[in-house]
């Protein structure tokens, strides 16, 4: 639905999520400065959607932009309330990483991590925690968890969902494979709270991945099968294939992975490792 037309200021300002389309960058940018022709936006909520306009720029791998537009309201966004302030240095953190200069970003992404305003607070601590490495970003996602898990603002409470998505991804790397599941669980539950459709389909996707990594296939297999039926994309068919192969059932998982190379071939890469194995495969 698009809430353009009622849009309303309160006490914790616009919430800009509402207005963002990710895979969008350029749609977002366009929408956002629809926004800004409105009168009724107060002096922190222009500024707060000027970094949101900056970031379309770093999705865009334009860091340059993104830095330009930054740059023009930086002094401004310095004095101005905690959000807008906040904002600022997420989206400085933020395009710095984009650009590959991690040690650059970190400093931003730690005043942004001070911040009253407990959502950007938590945000900042989630890109704290992507840049660092192993027990310390562990430790910092669970730091992020605590402040969400008594917040009062209901932003910030939202970001459960992706902190224990994170997570269970670190379980995972570190071959915690029951401990993964765990996570991904609560992924799950946090997602469903909120009725993002995407968010619950990608929450599910892993835990079955978890699963599978786990050893308990038939519970991945039910999981992946029941996205399918809802409409499956390239990774749930991936997962399908891997899943029966793992079973020793080599003929049912080729059509899978068939299906797979040609929903994923020209997001991958015609000559991906992956593709070309799900290719010998099928």
């Amino acid at each position: 639905m698009d809430k353009i037309g009622t849009i309303s200021s309160h006490d914790m300002g616009i919430d800009v999520r509402d207005f963002w389309n990710f895979s969008d960058p350029v749609a977002s940018e366009k929408r956002f400065r629809a926004i800004l022709r409105r009168k009724t936006l107060s002096h922190d909520e222009k500024l707060e959607i000027w970094a949101q306009v900056a970031r379309t720029w770093s999705l865009r791998a334009e860091c340059d932009k993104c830095h330009a537009i930054l740059d023009e309201y930086w002094d401004d966004a310095m004095v101005a309330g905690p959000r807008p302030k906040a904002c600022f240095e997420l989206e400085r953190g933020r395009a710095f990483r984009t650009a590959k200069d991690v040690p650059a970003s970190i400093p931003y992404f730690q005043i942004a991590a001070t911040s009253t305003e407990e959502d950007l607070k938590v945000d900042a601590l989630h890109m704290l925690a992507i840049v660092a490495k192993g027990d310390e970003s562990r430790r910092i996602n669970l730091e992020a968890l605590e402040v969400a898990k008594v917040s009062s603002n209901p932003w910030a409470v939202r970001w459960q969902g992706t902190l224990c998505n994170n997570l269970g991804w670190s379980a995972f790397e570190d071959e915690k494979f029951s401990e993964a599941v765990e996570w991904f669980g609560k992924a799950v539950i946090e997602r469903e709270k909120y009725g993002n459709t995407s968010a619950i389909h990608i929450a599910k996707w892993c835990l079955g991945r978890g699963y599978r990594a786990a050893g308990d296939l038939d519970k991945a297999f039910e999981l992946q099968t029941k996205l399918a039926e809802e409409g499956a994309d390239g990774y749930v068919y991936e997962e399908l294939g891997e899943i029966l192969l793992a079973q020793g059932k080599t003929e049912e998982a080729k059509p899978h992975f068939r299906r797979a190379v040609e929903q994923l071939e020209a997001e991958l890469g015609a000559e991906s490792d992956k593709i070309l194995r799900m290719r010998q495969l099928s």
